[in-house]
This record gives C-alpha cells, sequence and structure tokens, in this order.
C-alpha cells in the first residue's frame, strides 16, 4: 500500500511538472534555427559571388533602403536564443553550472572557425597582416584583409558571437540576483529596450548613436562592449525572447495558427517601412515565429536538425565556405547552392567533431556522480528481511 502511495504521489508531482508545449522536447527548434542560419548563409553568399551576380541581396533588391536577409535571420536567432538560453538558465543548478555551459557550447568551435579563416585569407588570398589572436580571449572576428584593393571580412558572421555572449552574462547576473524569475521585471525590462530603440530610429537621435566609434582610439573597450547601436538593437531582441519565455503559458493561450498568419502579415507588410522595420518585425513577427517553432505541426519536417543540431556550425562556417567557392569558377545558382551545401556539411563535421564531444565532457563529471551515488545506494543491506 505505502508502494502504491508513493508511485501515485510521484506521478501527481510529476503530471504538475510537467511542461507546456512551447518548453517540451517536441518542437521545430531546430528545423528553425537551421532555417534561419542558412538564410545568413545565402544572403551574404549573394554578396560573395562578386561581378556578374544578378543581385547582390534577395530582400534589398525587392525593397530597397529595408532590412537584408543575414540580419532578418540573425534576429530570428537572438529572439529564440533569448528564450531558449532564459530557459537554461532557470533550469541549470547554478550560475557556474550555467555558464559553464555556454561557454563550452559557443567557445570550442568559434576557436575553430576562428583559425580556419585566418589559414584560408593567407592561403587563397595571399593576405597580409597579424591574425590578432588576442580576439579569442573576447569573441571577436578576425581581422578584416585586403584582396584587389577591396576589404573582406575574414568571417562576418563571427561578429554577433560576442554580442549573444553578453547577453548570456546578463542573464547569468540576472539569475543570481533573482530577477530572472521575477517576469514583470523582465517585461518591464524589454519594454524599455523596445522604447529606447524606437527612440533611436529617430534620425538625430540615430546618428548621434552610430557616431560613437571608439574601436580605433579605445579597442579594449569596444571588444567588451561592443557598438552601442548594435548592442541596444541585439539585447532588446534577445530580451523580448527572454521575457516570451517567462510569459510562456499567456502566449500559448493567445497564439494560433490564425493569430501567427496575421503576424506572419503585418511583418512582411512592415518591411517596407525602412525606418522601423526591423523594430516592427522583431515585436509583431515574434507570434508568428513562436508558432512556427513550438506550436505548427510539421510532421517529419520537425524532425530535421532535432538530434544532430548542425545549425551553430552552419551559421559560422558559411563565411568561409562561400569565400573559398567563390575562386572556384561557378555560375551563380550552382554557387549558391553549392555553398549552402558545404556549409550544412560543415555544420555537422563540427557538431560530431567539436560539439558534442565537449557537450559529453561537460556531462561526464555529473554522470559519474549520479553512477557512484546509485552503486553506493545499491549497495546499502537492509536492516531487516521479513518474509511470508
Amino acid at each position: 500500500m505505502r508502494g502504491r502511495h508513493m508511485a501515485r504521489r510521484k506521478g501527481a508531482q510529476a503530471k504538475r511538472r510537467r511542461p507546456s508545449s512551447s518548453s517540451a522536447a517536441h518542437n521545430n527548434i531546430g528545423l528553425l534555427r537551421l532555417m534561419l542560419a542558412t538564410g545568413v548563409v545565402f544572403g551574404h553568399a549573394c554578396g560573395q559571388f562578386g561581378p556578374g551576380a544578378p543581385f547582390r541581396e534577395p530582400i534589398l533588391t525587392l525593397i530597397p533602403g529595408t532590412l537584408d536577409l543575414a540580419s532578418l535571420c540573425l534576429d530570428g536567432f537572438f529572439l529564440i536564443s533569448g528564450w531558449l538560453i532564459t530557459m537554461s538558465r532557470l533550469r541549470s543548478r547554478s550560475t557556474a553550472d550555467y555558464l559553464c555551459r555556454r561557454v563550452i557550447r559557443i567557445y570550442p568551435a568559434f576557436l575553430l572557425a576562428y583559425a580556419l579563416s585566418i589559414w584560408l585569407i593567407h592561403s587563397l588570398y595571399a593576405a597580409p597582416g597579424s591574425p590578432q589572436w588576442w580576439r579569442l580571449a573576447l569573441l571577436q572576428a578576425p581581422p578584416a584583409f585586403q584582396h584587389e584593393g577591396t576589404w573582406w571580412n575574414a568571417n562576418a558572421p563571427l561578429w554577433s558571437l560576442a554580442f549573444e555572449f553578453r547577453c548570456y552574462l546578463m542573464v547569468a547576473l540576472l539569475g543570481a540576483t533573482g530577477m530572472l524569475a521575477r517576469r514583470e521585471m523582465i517585461l518591464k525590462l524589454a519594454l524599455t529596450l523596445l522604447t529606447l530603440w524606437l527612440l533611436s530610429r529617430y534620425p538625430p537621435l540615430n546618428w548621434r548613436l552610430h557616431s560613437l566609434q571608439y574601436a580605433q582610439n579605445w579597442p579594449l573597450l569596444y571588444a567588451l562592449i561592443g557598438e552601442p547601436a548594435a548592442s541596444l538593437r541585439l539585447f532588446t531582441i534577445f530580451f523580448t525572447g527572454a521575457a516570451g519565455y517567462l510569459y510562456r503559458d499567456d502566449i500559448e493561450r493567445l497564439i494560433d495558427h490564425r493569430a501567427a498568419l496575421v503576424s506572419g502579415l503585418w511583418a512582411l507588410l512592415l518591411l517596407g517601412h525602412p525606418s522601423v522595420a526591423e523594430w516592427a518585425i522583431c515585436l509583431v513577427g515574434a507570434p508568428a515565429l513562436y508558432w512556427l517553432a513550438f506550436r505548427a505541426n510539421l510532421g517529419p519536417l520537425g524532425q530535421i536538425n532535432r538530434r544532430t543540431d548542425i545549425s551553430y556550425g552552419t551559421y559560422i562556417y558559411g563565411w568561409p565556405a562561400g569565400l573559398s567557392l567563390a575562386m572556384a569558377g561557378f555560375n551563380f545558382w550552382p554557387y549558391l547552392a553549392i555553398t549552402v551545401i558545404t556549409s550544412w556539411a560543415c555544420g555537422w563535421l563540427s557538431w560530431h567533431l567539436v560539439e558534442k564531444p565537449t557537450k559529453d565532457m561537460l556531462r561526464l563529471p555529473a554522470l559519474l556522480i549520479n553512477r557512484l551515488a546509485r552503486e553506493r545506494s545499491e549497495q546499502r543491506v537492509p536492516a531487516s528481511i521479513h518474509s511470508d
């Protein structure tokens, strides 16, 4: 009877702890992250092809002056990241455990991507200059290089990793002080950032914000806090996603396929208003992104990139792949297709050879501790044995 009672209590507790559909394992996050990473690679590859391309950027060709495809996909990344990282911190055992997981997740593949990018530009383009290895400690992108009178980025997408890690550190601070669990405070923070970001779009303020250039005179300060305009933009998007996670139960009740459709249509319409396009899409398009990530039933497509997450590797190796293939002499469309496929292959290799092994190394101490505890409990001999 006591065993049945304990089993019933455990079942009730498990039912109370059962996550909502938005936080359950069965979602389309993997597919969506891969789509966003592929969008970044595609958008960049159009510009990397050089002269002879039918267009330099897909969205800007249709709507001049608005948001480019790579920036739009990066915004989607940060919105999802705010959701997932907030969940990760609240589920972590401690701040140290959370930070260790974040460092292990982002640094090993970044180090390899940085070194590979430096090797490529020196091997393929014979670019002079120092690798500036100090940038590794601060998650900075490799230095730009000059080729045939034109300056090129060695690996442009890496610039965003420092901003993402700064968001991780802010989440760690909020979690350590207990403020992350106070969802009203995080919502107020997100609304404040959204308001400041909107005000910064006002031309005089926008000019003033972008004129704060101190990279040359204060390189270390620039490396630590980044460009003010980019910090405001990405912190706003990230904490909009964080607030979304904390209010996930309310969002789940309000957002269905009809609301997601309206949200997506409004986001497309707002692309035609360059001055507020990115701000409005972040706010208005978020419900559509949420529905696609957590509520849409995509069948077998939802399984893509779920167990083998190649999105991060696709994102950080897509640019070097595009630079290398640009010298191969392909026509435009074959070049785009081969660049995307190559970036997927690099992402697959990165996951299996770098990212997953380092994550498994992090889990090893916890697995050993749990195994030792289980063996000790099994070795305990009961004080008395009752027989029928």
